[in-house]
């Protein structure tokens, strides 16, 4: 069964390692690294590839560590540099606001029985949205090969297997 696309991928791993000892390892093993860059907790870890192979569209890897019967749960989560999703939410925002104001100018303006001009406004703005949104997948194309790479660093050190 195939998963669905999603603007920010999720994967969920188990190891037999407690959490302070991943986020050990995580640490220790990633401190001096020039491509890779780490952020470990005792409950969350998050990996950001740095260094000349950045772009725009790398990617963010973080991981909650969570005790489950006897193992440890990594719930990760891919997504975008924080400052890169600040401007695609503010975009998906400010399309959303101009949409709304443009279909109640639009109904007003069909009220009055004027051309409803400011309609087409809306159904612009409903386009971007989808473009904005379909921006997303672009961004993980690009970026799939960081992706791997920081996903597989999470795998390995934190001697993971993936969960069904």
């Amino acid at each position: 069964m195939s998963k669905r696309p999603s603007p920010r991928p999720t994967f969920e791993l188990r190891s037999k390692l407690p959490p302070d000892e991943i986020a050990r390892r995580v640490g220790l093993e990633l401190k001096g690294s020039d491509t890779i860059a780490a952020l470990a907790l005792p409950t969350r870890v998050e990996l950001t590839v740095i260094g000349e192979e950045r772009r725009l569209w790398s990617p963010q890897l973080s991981a909650d560590l969570i005790e489950h019967e006897g193992e440890t749960r990594l719930r990760a989560r891919f997504g975008p540099d924080p400052a890169v999703w600040i401007a695609y939410v503010f975009t998906y925002g400010a399309l959303g606001t101009l949409a709304l104001i443009a279909l109640a100018y639009g109904v007003s303006q069909m009220m009055l029985k004027q051309t409803p001009t400011a309609l087409i406004v809306a159904g612009a703005t409903s386009l971007l949205g989808g473009l904005t949104y379909g921006a997303s997948f672009v961004g993980q194309g690009l970026g799939s090969e960081q992706m791997y790479r920081l996903r597989a660093t999470l795998v390995e050190l934190a001697e993971a297997d993936e969960v069904e």
